[in-house]
């Protein structure tokens, strides 16, 4: 049975939610900041202590404040603790949304590429060849996952574009990381050689092709999410894997078709 004095909390909780969005938005509140104490708060929103605890949990909850015990309460500077367990939930709700994150990548993350062609300064291109070496010396497969990982956040944070970098970085972390997708499913080698040509067309500050290398990336990475959900059943009857997702070798089909 549900308490009648749930609404009056919720509302409450939902007014004081509201009123700490109104502090950060005038800049009274900034990220990393120190919250005074609970009894400053509360006096300060006229609620009681209890009252401002559950407002406080809730916020912690969406990753807006960290409560660190014996040492106080923080405002969150870091965008991708805030934004991670919302994507989760899409992902949990939405039954397509596999497809739709790799629609929505197709669409932002090539423009991206080609902002950051157009605007790379010499030290991005020594930054995303750094990785690439560092990929190229790797063994570790969740290692490799994280450099694949912060070559995409370079080229995002070469673009310009601070929130495209922010929602981006966030959305393919959490993409990773329930995508199940083992080491057996992935060449590393064809990866890294896809990266590169990225990375070429950045530097050269090609922004064209910049942009269609990176949506041949996207499109090879989302073929091997595809693979990884296949059931254990079909996965091969026999026959060579690769030829029901002939993108995922590609370049062995070229080759062995003698285009290069």
């Amino acid at each position: 049975m549900t308490s009648s004095l749930s609404p009056n909390r919720e509302d409450l909780t939902s007014r004081l939610i509201e009123s700490f969005k109104d502090l950060i938005a005038k800049g009274v509140l900034k990220p990393g900041v120190k919250l005074p104490p609970e009894r400053d708060l509360a006096h300060r929103f006229g609620v009681s202590r209890s009252s401002l605890r559950h407002a406080l949990k809730a916020l912690d909850m969406l990753g807006i404040i960290t409560q660190r015990v014996g040492d106080g309460t923080y405002l969150s500077s870091d965008p991708a603790r805030i934004l991670s367990a919302p994507l989760e939930f899409l992902f949990l709700l939405d039954a397509e949304a596999d497809t739709h994150v790799h629609q929505t990548r197709l669409l932002v993350e090539p423009g991206l590429a080609a902002a950051a062609a157009e605007r790379a300064s010499t030290e991005t291109a020594a930054e995303l060849t750094a990785i690439l070496e560092k990929m190229k010396a790797e063994t570790d497969h969740h290692k490799l996952l994280e450099l694949d990982l912060a070559f995409h956040d370079t080229i995002f944070r070469a673009s310009g574009n601070t929130l495209a970098f922010r929602l981006n970085s966030v959305l393919n972390r959490v993409t990773f990381q329930r995508s199940g997708v083992s080491e057996r499913e992935v060449n590393w080698q064809n990866t890294i050689s896809s990266l590169e040509r990225i990375c070429a067309a950045i530097a050269s500050h090609q922004p064209e092709q910049a942009r269609q290398r990176m949506i041949d990336h996207l499109n090879d990475g989302h073929a091997v999410l595809e693979v990884s959900r296949v059931p254990e059943t079909h996965e091969t009857n026999g026959q060579d894997f690769t030829m029901a997702y002939p993108v995922l070798n590609r370049k062995a089909t070229q080759e062995r078709a003698g285009v290069h």
